[in-house]
């Protein structure tokens, strides 16, 4: 069992359906790191953390203010974010893929995916991967579904999963001075942006 455990918002989708396609080992999902890793090869991908943040609230098409904004910081907290404020990179069983440059050139994260699961590189596979899942196919599958709410079992993409941002999102253009000062005062998001060399 390979598992693909990652903060939300930050890609695990993505990664999700690109290890499905690249392997016929079973592969769980989850958002928390599992306590027996020691036996299991783990997948993660990291996004900057106040992007991931902003694109939770996208997705539920929340208001944005800072009722609101304290609430994704707690969901995210919950479902990764917490975990990976603590987790050891160093772990030779551990690949983690930044968001930033999986958007920035999958077929990279791709290669990367297949070295460490030590899987033969075949370049039409992997461009077939890469085209199936670029973002605008899977934007098409996500407007499909209209809403968070809906989901499609075979891809596990949501409605609402991809922004009209297409992934590029940028939260100092969202997000109000006070609710950057919100963010910049969480002690764990401090961590990660600290851990993963983020701004």
């Amino acid at each position: 069992m390979i598992i693909q455990c990652s903060p939300i918002r930050s890609g695990s989708t993505l990664i999700w359906n690109v290890v499905s396609e690249l392997t016929n080992i079973e592969i769980k999902k989850l958002h928390n790191i599992p306590k027996n890793l020691k036996t299991l090869k783990m997948i993660s991908t990291i996004r900057h953390p106040y992007n991931s943040i902003v694109s939770s609230i996208l997705r539920y098409d929340l208001e944005l203010n800072v009722e609101n904004l304290k609430n994704q910081i707690s969901e995210y907290k919950k479902n990764g974010g917490k975990d990976f404020s603590m987790v050891d990179e160093s772990n030779p069983n551990i690949l983690i893929l930044r968001y930033e440059d999986i958007t920035d050139d999958l077929q990279s994260s791709v290669l990367h995916i297949c070295d460490f699961l030590t899987i033969e590189k075949n370049k039409k596979k992997i461009n077939q991967i890469c085209s199936k899942f670029s973002i605008n196919n899977m934007l098409k599958i996500s407007q499909e579904l209209i809403t968070f709410n809906n989901i499609d079992k075979k891809t596990k993409i949501h409605g609402k999963h991809i922004s009209e941002y297409k992934g590029n999102i940028n939260y100092k253009d969202i997000l109000s001075e006070e609710m950057i000062s919100i963010l910049q005062e969480d002690s764990i998001i401090n961590l990660i942006l600290s851990k993963f060399n983020y701004e």
